[in-house]
C-alpha cells in the first residue's frame, strides 16, 4: 500500500542482513534459490522515490513523510550490509558467467538475471549517503568508497566497461551508464584527473602559500576573540551606558559587556530560536563533492580513462538513440 508497511516490518526485522544475504553467499550453488534470493533484492532495494509513486511527500503529508525517512533509513543499512566483500564476490562471479557466454545462447533466464545483478547493483548505489550520520571527513573512507572498492575487487567495474564496449550487450548501455553516474558521485573531475600526477615545485610553492594564509587567518581571528573578550572575568567587565541608545522601558541602554565588543550590540543575544517543526525545516542539502581516499581515487580515475577509451563513442550513440526514441527504462 502507500504506507509500505511489510517493506517498512521486513526492514525493521532486517530480513536483508540476517537471512537473505547470508542464503546468497552460503548457497550460491543452487541456481533456483539464488536466483529468488538475487530477485528479492532488487525488490526490497529500490529506492524510496521508486517505491512512493515517483513523488515525494509534502511538508503537509506528515505520515507519508515518516515512512518515506523511515525507508530511506532502512536502504542505508541494506547498502552498509552490502560492503561484506562475499556478497559483491557472488554478484561478480554470476555476473562474470553470464558475461562469458555468447549473446545467442543466453536464455531467457540469463537475459533477466543479468539485468537484475545491474539493476541491484544501481539500487546500492543510489542509496543517499548520510554525512550527519557516517561523520567521515575527506580522505577517509565513506561506505559509498568501500563500495566501489568492492566493486573494483571483484572485477565488476571491468565486467561494465566489458558490457558498455562490446556492441553485441547494447541493450545494457543505460543500466552501465547510470552506474557509472552513481560511482562518480560525489567526485570532481579535476581532483580525478590530478591524482597520481607528481606535482612540481610550483605546485607545491602554491598549496604551502595556501596553508600559511590559512594559520595566519587563524591566529588574526583567535587575536581579536581575545581582545574581545579579554583575559580578565567577566564580572570586572563593568557596566557603562550606551548614549543615544534606548532601552524598552525608554530608559538608557545599560550594557554589561566589555567595550571591545561594544559593535556586537544585540537585542537577540539572549533571546531563545524559535524552533522549527522537522517537516518544516527545509530539506538538506544535497551532498557536495568531497576528496575520497588516494586509493579510491586511483581506482576511479583508471576507471575514467578506460571508459573514455573504450566505451565512451560506442556507449553514448546507443544512449542517444534509446532517448530519442523513448526506449529507455522508466525505473
Amino acid at each position: 500500500d502507500d504506507t509500505c508497511e511489510i517493506r517498512r516490518h521486513l526492514g525493521k526485522a532486517g530480513i536483508l542482513q540476517k537471512d537473505l544475504l547470508s542464503i546468497l553467499v552460503n548457497f550460491s550453488n543452487d541456481t533456483v534459490l539464488r536466483n529468488n534470493v538475487i530477485r528479492l533484492l532488487v525488490n526490497l532495494t529500490l529506492p524510496a522515490y521508486l517505491v512512493f509513486g515517483k513523488t515525494y511527500p509534502r511538508g503537509k503529508e506528515k505520515e507519508a513523510m515518516r515512512y518515506f525517512m523511515e525507508v530511506n533509513n532502512y536502504l542505508r543499512q541494506y547498502k552498509e550490509a552490502f560492503v561484506a566483500e562475499r556478497v559483491m564476490k557472488v554478484l561478480g562471479s554470476v555476473l562474470g558467467e553470464m558475461c562469458k557466454k555468447d549473446w545467442q545462447s543466453r536464455e531467457d533466464d540469463d537475459v533477466v538475471l543479468v539485468e537484475r545483478i545491474l539493476v541491484l547493483v544501481r539500487n546500492i548505489l543510489h542509496v543517499p549517503p548520510d554525512p550527519q550520520e557516517e561523520k567521515r571527513t575527506d580522505d577517509d573512507v565513506t561506505i559509498h568508497d568501500q563500495m566501489i572498492w568492492n566493486l573494483h575487487a571483484n572485477g565488476i567495474d571491468d565486467l561494465l566497461l566489458f558490457l558498455g564496449s562490446n556492441p553485441d550487450e547494447k541493450q545494457w548501455c543505460m543500466h552501465v551508464l547510470e552506474i557509472l553516474f552513481l560511482i562518480l558521485r560525489e567526485q570532481s573531475p579535476a581532483v580525478l584527473a590530478n591524482t597520481g600526477k607528481i606535482r612540481t615545485v610550483e605546485e607545491r610553492k602554491k598549496d604551502e602559500e595556501a596553508i600559511d594564509d590559512l594559520i595566519q587567518r587563524e591566529r588574526a581571528r583567535k587575536q581579536a576573540m581575545m581582545q574581545i573578550c579579554g583575559t580578565r572575568h567577566s564580572r570586572f567587565g563593568g557596566t557603562y551606558i550606551v548614549m543615544n541608545e534606548k532601552s524598552i522601558s525608554d530608559q538608557s541602554q545599560i550594557y554589561h559587556r566589555p567595550l571591545q565588543s561594544l559593535g556586537l550590540l544585540s537585542r537577540d543575544v539572549e533571546k531563545r530560536p524559535r524552533r522549527t517543526n522537522k517537516l518544516r525545516r527545509p530539506a538538506p542539502d544535497a551532498p557536495g563533492e568531497r576528496c575520497s581516499t588516494y586509493s579510491v581515487r586511483m581506482i576511479l580515475r583508471n576507471l575514467c580513462c578506460q571508459f573514455l577509451d573504450c566505451c565512451y563513442n560506442s556507449i553514448m550513440t546507443y544512449v542517444l538513440h534509446n532517448v530519442k526514441h523513448n526506449k529507455a527504462m522508466d525505473n
